[in-house]
């Protein structure tokens, strides 16, 4: 069985951690799937969509980090839809980062089969 992390990302001070964190996974060929949910989600959004972007400087950078992280590895990022209608966005509005849309259930079944299970 390979080796993979399993993240959930639940809290906006939590992102830039689960970035590095998931950078460690690449850099270790793990697989990673990282879950945003509750306000996390807000970073997942395309530039802007809807009022609900992070703050502008950290934004960005982080979408250009998992863009390059998913370019070097497995990488999958999933957006929790229940926590985006809850934000007030939709699944249009993400940014290209995001596999999909998923529920909790979806999260637990990655999980389960993870090799490490983190959440912050």
């Amino acid at each position: 069985m390979p080796e993979s992390l399993a993240l959930l990302v639940a809290t906006e001070g939590g992102v830039p951690t689960a970035v590095d964190l998931l950078a460690g996974a690449v850099a270790l060929e793990m697989t990673g799937h990282a879950y945003f949910t509750g306000p996390a989600v807000r970073w997942l959004a395309a530039d802007g969509a809807g009022g609900a972007a992070p703050p502008a400087d950290q934004g960005p950078a982080v979408l250009r980090r998992l863009r390059e992280l998913r370019r070097e590895g497995a990488l999958h990022v999933y957006a929790c839809s229940q926590a985006l209608a809850a934000q007030g966005l939709s699944p249009q509005s993400l940014s290209d980062v995001v596999d999909s849309t998923a529920g909790f259930a979806f999260f637990l079944s990655l999980a389960t089969e993870a090799t490490l299970t983190m959440t912050l």
